[in-house]
């Protein structure tokens, strides 16, 4: 997935320059590619494999092929990728270190740490904000800079965490009412109940 995910966003970088549809196709199929990996999945977030043939949960990797993902999706408008590139920022962001670096795997055997794999990490999420718009990682990061303490990082993602709960909860109490009105009240009780709902959707909630 690195060398994958490098010679895709050279693909991209073509694409901005020349504007030929074909080379934001090849991106397109590298995106495809990225999607069909295996992946490790736990309460933090989703991992994205090194490679094809096995579960290999690598941060720099998991992190490149997640801004990959952004990359694309915010020239060709097709989103459907970026719930599981959020899902991989927040597993390696998870495991960052206090000092700020990560080590190179999750397996005890790659708990070893350089500059240049944690600068992936660094560049990866970066381009991932950037591409994305997300703001859970811009504050995060932010947090981070500014207190130079992943604790701070970590109490960032907690409250975007309650934020999104809070919304969901909300979103089921509104549609549990609607339900109970509809027999009742008919189609005004279920847009009654429908109208409290955030007006951008739950997600802004």
């Amino acid at each position: 997935i690195v060398w994958t995910s490098l010679i895709g966003n050279v693909f991209l970088d073509a694409y901005e320059i020349l504007k030929d549809e074909r080379y934001l196709n090849v991106a397109r199929s590298v995106c495809d590619w990225i999607l069909s990996l295996p992946r490790d999945v736990n309460g933090t977030g989703t991992c994205i494999s090194y490679v094809k043939y096995q579960t290999s949960s690598i941060h720099n990797s998991n992190m490149l092929g997640a801004a990959m993902l952004a990359r694309t999706a915010s020239l060709t408008g097709d989103r459907s990728a970026l719930p599981l590139a959020k899902d991989a920022m927040r597993y390696s962001c998870a495991d960052q270190l206090p000092d700020g670096a990560w080590y190179y795997g999750k397996k005890k055997k790659f708990h070893w740490i350089d500059n240049f794999h944690t600068g992936y990490n660094l560049d990866s999420l970066k381009r991932y904000i950037a591409y994305s718009g997300d703001s859970e990682f811009d504050e995060a990061t932010d947090a981070l800079i500014e207190r130079r303490s992943v604790a701070a990082l970590l109490a960032a993602h907690e409250k975007h965490k309650a934020r999104r709960a809070r919304a969901s909860d909300r979103a089921a109490a509104t549609l549990a009412q609607a339900c109970e009105l509809a027999p009742v009240f008919g189609l005004a009780g279920t847009l009654i109940s429908l109208s409290q709902l955030p007006a951008g959707g739950v997600a802004k909630g």
